[in-house]
């Protein structure tokens, strides 16, 4: 794995910078009040609304991308280096961490994890936890975003109008939601046309381990040979699970960050329907 890791391949005694991104859309106070009661010894605290997002604004998705300035000085507050190894948990269902791992490889960080388990995974191989909160020296940056990593919505657009059938939209919704039976938090149920449903939750095992490499594969077998892959979901949080796990698989994905959110919010025709 060269996105994931295990706690078990983790020593307490090697210099690991934690960061604690446990989030609750439900509920955007929880994961802050989770921090500040116990977390990983030394770890930092990322929201994923006030950090790893941009304000909500007309005509963009729930959770667009922070402005570089913003994170950076953020990142800089809390003395995270790129040079530095960075291991980012949640609660262990992989809905915020692979969202923070895409911002920082988006900014240009290398050497960063996703913890399979969450925190609870590491203090079952020996890592302490605590309620202080550590104070880090802050760290200059200068951080250029890699914009190649995005997909823009006149490409997506001009995707779902057929225009473009050697590429292919992925959708990393629940089916429920896909097929427009279900929808929890948008006014209008369905999806982007001809996008295709791989909810994110299928690249882990009952247990929270990332599936094998082959079977991977064998999930995206259909999209290899694809001129180009796009990734979405309600507002490019959980399709970042999905991209890691693409980039695992040996495939080149870019992130839609505005998704089915965005597509709402511009007045975009849906579908329900399935195109195979």
């Amino acid at each position: 794995m060269k996105h994931f890791i295990h706690a078990q391949d983790l020593s307490p005694q090697e210099p690991i910078r934690f960061v604690d991104v446990r989030f609750d859309l439900k509920d955007p106070a929880l994961g802050r009040a989770l921090y500040e009661k116990s977390h990983l010894k030394g770890a930092v605290f990322l929201d994923l609304e006030k950090d790893l997002s941009a304000p909500k604004r007309h005509g963009t998705g729930n959770h667009p991308l922070p402005e570089r300035n913003k994170i950076q000085e953020r990142l800089s507050q809390l003395g995270l280096s790129p040079q530095e190894f960075i291991v980012l948990y949640d609660n262990g269902d992989q809905t915020c961490a692979p969202r923070a791992w895409f911002v920082l490889t988006w900014l240009g960080y290398q050497n960063v994890r996703v913890l399979l388990g969450g925190m609870k995974s590491a203090l079952a191989q020996g890592f302490e936890a605590d309620g202080n909160v550590p104070e880090y020296q802050p760290v200059a940056l200068s951080l250029t975003p890699h914009e190649d990593r995005l997909v823009d919505l006149s490409v997506i657009l001009d995707y779902s109008k057929g225009n473009r059938p050697g590429e292919a939209l992925v959708d990393s919704r629940a089916r429920l939601r896909y097929l427009g039976e279900q929808e929890p938090l948008y006014p209008v149920a369905g999806h982007i046309p001809y996008a295709l449903n791989f909810p994110f939750e299928g690249n882990f095992t009952p247990e929270g381990d990332l599936r094998s490499i082959d079977e991977l594969k064998e999930r995206f077998a259909s999209l290899y040979g694809k001129e180009a892959l796009y990734v979405s979901c309600g507002s490019g949080v959980t399709a970042c699970a999905n991209y890691m796990a693409m980039e695992e698989a040996g495939l080149t994905p870019r992130l839609f960050v505005g998704s089915y959110s965005q597509w709402l919010a511009q007045g975009l025709p849906v579908e329900t329907i399935e195109r195979l």
